[in-house]
């Protein structure tokens, strides 16, 4: 977390109205990020469904080597799919960029490079949902909207104290809340300020930096403290378990890979060969020969783990040397250069690959 500069109590309190001492707060403390020099539509748009689900920190390097490669919104929408999931590879979420080169390929080809300006030409748009639309529309085109997320609606119910356990209902007072606050200020300024007081202030786990929060003077659980009550949580529903052995297999340097389906998890993906359950040496050797495969030498990769947003996959993995590679098998073997140039991995699979590479 950014380091805030020591004071001698809060500065942004007294006689400020709501939205000028968030506009203050932006002017002193505004995060410095890449998507904030240039905040037009594309740029806001790309880093506004990178940052879905995804920490600003990780995003960062990520979204400058995707500007690198697509600086315009027609360059993306002439991108082929595998090189944007290539730069996409290990963000996680791969939906997100298939979504994005769509919604590029729509304002370029069906609206003619026209810019939707309006939340329902947002909304209609591939992978963009309400708290995209209205990000944008905020901090692109500077209109009248509130871009609610959990961060924000933690901001909402430490500031009023709101009891709400259902979500929707949750997020509906607190657009209204922050709707009504936002009376002259730019909603930019106002939209950025909040994001950056979610997350890097007004903090889910550990003790909040009220002390450093523009609005603490305004803040009910700030004054009563409290915070550690609000929001009010649904019990997390437990996620379904999987578990899976990855083998890397090998023949003659190249790596055995193959693409995955075109829906469900990880859709167009590249994998290494995968099979069902925890496998000991001995099991993975007998289920290699029933694939077909001749095995030469066999070295363990270690236990992982991936976490989805309804799934966990438990994982072990192998590097696999094989003395041949049999005709039927769906797997295509390629150079290492190429599989690193060309196909993408999800994380899981990436991971065991860089295993691979650094004990070889």
């Amino acid at each position: 977390m950014r380091s805030f500069p020591k004071r001698k109590g809060n500065l942004y309190n007294g006689s400020m109205t709501f939205e000028n001492l968030l506009t203050a707060f932006y002017r002193d403390e505004n995060r410095s990020l890449p998507w904030r020099n240039e905040p037009d539509f594309y740029h806001v748009f790309v880093s506004e469904v990178m940052l879905q689900q995804t920490q600003v920190k990780k995003v960062m390097p990520y979204y400058q080597r995707f500007l690198a490669a697509f600086p315009t919104v027609e360059s993306l929408a002439s991108a082929s799919e595998e090189k944007v999931l290539k730069l996409w590879e290990g963000l996680g979420y791969y939906s997100r960029a298939r979504n994005l080169l769509a919604a590029a390929q729509t304002i370029v080809v069906s609206r003619k490079g026209k810019l939707p300006g309006t939340e329902a030409e947002l909304l209609s748009l591939p992978g963009i949902g309400i708290y995209t639309a209205h990000a944008i529309l905020a901090i692109a085109f500077h209109k009248k909207a509130i871009a609610v997320d959990a961060n924000l609606c933690r901001i909402f119910c430490r500031l009023t104290e709101n009891t709400e356990a259902d979500l929707a209902k949750q997020k509906e007072s607190c657009e209204a809340f922050f709707r009504d606050r936002l009376k002259d200020s730019d909603p930019s300024v106002f939209n950025q300020a909040l994001m950056d007081v979610g997350e890097q202030i007004c903090l889910a786990h550990g003790v909040p930096h009220c002390e450093q929060c523009p609005l603490s003077s305004l803040c009910r659980a700030a004054v009563n403290k409290s915070y550690e009550k609000y929001p009010i949580l649904r019990k997390n529903i437990a996620k379904k378990k999987e578990n899976w052995t990855v083998a890397v297999l090998s023949y003659k340097d190249k790596i055995g890979i193959r693409k995955r389906p075109s829906s469900g998890l990880l859709a167009s993906l590249y994998e290494f060969d995968s099979l069902p359950g925890i496998l000991s040496e001995v099991d993975l050797r007998k289920a290699l020969r029933k694939q077909g495969f001749s095995v030469k030498k066999l070295r363990p990769l270690g236990p992982d783990r991936q976490v989805f947003s309804h799934l966990n996959w438990n994982l072990v993995g192998y590097a696999v040397e094989l003395t041949r590679n049999p005709a039927s098998s769906s797997l295509i073997f390629v150079s290492p250069e190429t599989l690193e140039s060309s196909f993408s991995l999800p994380s899981a699979f990436l991971r065991y690959y860089r295993r691979r590479k650094q004990e070889v």
